[in-house]
């Protein structure tokens, strides 16, 4: 987490100006939103247009909160409920398996964008990736 901080806070201090536009979501998980969004928050970008979802865990049960074990169902089924998801979904890599990029329950990226109607990409979990990310998705 620590080591996720200060490399958001170098990333973001080589940004030129914060973001606008048209409006995207994150995906993590439970015990990393609420500390994502204020980091979003000190750097510049709007809740609005970048939204932090902290996706529940009911595959492995509410006592696991890390994006690491989220399956694409358990992601489809949240962002399903959300009223806009703006013009792309940001997954965290470690949400997919290494080599066939697939969710633990086997959805793929591409499964998850046909069903909820957006672009989905996986991105890096670095800071530097992230905001590469948000800027060009």
């Amino acid at each position: 987490m620590r080591r996720f901080e200060d490399g958001f806070a170098r990333s973001i201090a080589r940004r030129r100006r914060p973001v606008r536009g048209e409006a995207l979501t994150l995906v993590t998980g439970e015990l990393f939103a609420l500390r994502l969004r204020s980091l979003l928050a000190g750097g510049g970008y709007d809740p609005a247009t970048v939204r932090v979802a902290a996706v529940p865990n009911d595959f492995f049960g509410p006592a696991i909160g890390v994006a690491g074990l989220l399956t694409g169902r358990d992601i489809q089924r949240h962002l399903a409920q959300a009223p806009e998801l703006g013009r792309a979904v940001l997954v965290p890599a470690v949400a997919v398996r290494d080599g066939d990029g697939t969710f633990l329950d086997d959805l793929t990226p591409a499964d998850l964008a046909r069903d909820l109607g957006v672009p989905v990409r996986v991105v890096q979990p670095t800071p530097g990736a992230l905001l590469r990310a948000i800027r060009d998705s």
